[in-house]
């Protein structure tokens, strides 16, 4: 996906793409006014996270079923 922010804005490479829904994603090229996402659920994607009820730690990664993931 690409997206109407560059370095411009801010957005760096390797950086977390986050709405107010949560995490979408990381960037992985930013120009001037445009970078690249690689969204959550593409299967080449893996993002660190932790449960906070429990405390658990781990790794969720896309599915190649839509809107599906495993940690």
């Amino acid at each position: 996906m690409i997206v109407n922010r560059g370095t411009d804005h801010g957005v760096k490479e390797s950086w977390p793409v986050i709405t107010q829904d949560g995490i979408v994603g990381v960037t992985v090229s930013a120009s001037k006014k445009s970078s690249k996402v690689l969204l959550l659920i593409d299967p080449n994607c893996n993002v660190a996270s932790l449960v906070q009820r429990t405390r658990d730690q781990g790794i969720v990664g896309g599915q190649t079923k839509k809107d599906a993931y495993i940690m």
